[in-house]
């Protein structure tokens, strides 16, 4: 016979400390904050899959101002947050990971 889940096999599972909130917050911590700025950036930008942008264009009009752009970017790709037709560019986030990508940016926005 299967088992049925009751109400008393719930209280048997202990309770974990970690909300989906404090969730966001470890992801967020798990890039460094000039690739969380960048994520921000584009975030807000609505970058996401196709619509990408060049490295000039980063650099110069969305990522102006941010230290060491060049390794955040490696950083991110590496972490495939952001997509790359070459390395060079055109850059966009990756919708694959938009429930990390989302927490990174708020927490980025919240920060600045």
């Amino acid at each position: 016979s299967k088992h049925e889940f009751k109400r008393e096999d719930a209280e048997q599972i202990p309770k974990t400390t970690t909300s989906a909130s404090d969730q966001g917050s470890v992801v967020a911590s798990s890039v460094s904050p000039h690739a969380a700025r960048v994520v921000e950036k584009l975030w807000r930008q609505d970058r996401w899959g196709k619509n990408a942008i060049s490295w000039d264009t980063m650099r110069n009009h969305y990522c102006r101002g941010i230290d060491h752009l060049e390794q955040a970017v490696e950083e991110l790709l590496k972490k495939e947050y952001l997509l790359a037709e070459t390395k060079r560019g055109p850059y966009s986030l990756n919708p694959a990971h938009k429930g990390e990508i989302d927490a990174i940016a708020r927490k980025s926005a919240a920060q600045s």
